[in-house]
């Protein structure tokens, strides 16, 4: 259980640095990854700045909790 609690915790974490870099770069994702970043984004805002991340970690592994992203995911198949 650890273990999963883990690696749930470290792919949201990518997840949230992939839609900060999207952002960041001024770019929009693909069709198929939009789901999910709009998905990510209702929970974790923008960062146009650099501070402390510590809601946006606990945002982010309480969505990952959910199937919310995978649902979001879904129109990848």
């Amino acid at each position: 259980a650890l273990v999963i609690e883990n690696v749930r915790r470290v792919l949201g974490f990518e997840l949230m640095c992939a839609c900060q870099g999207l952002d960041l770069r001024k770019l929009a994702p693909g069709r198929a990854l939009r789901r999910v970043y709009a998905r990510v984004r209702r929970d974790v805002a923008f960062a146009p700045v650099d501070r402390a991340f510590g809601v946006d970690l606990a945002a982010i592994e309480r969505l990952m909790r959910t199937d919310d992203v995978l649902e979001a995911a879904g129109a990848l198949r």
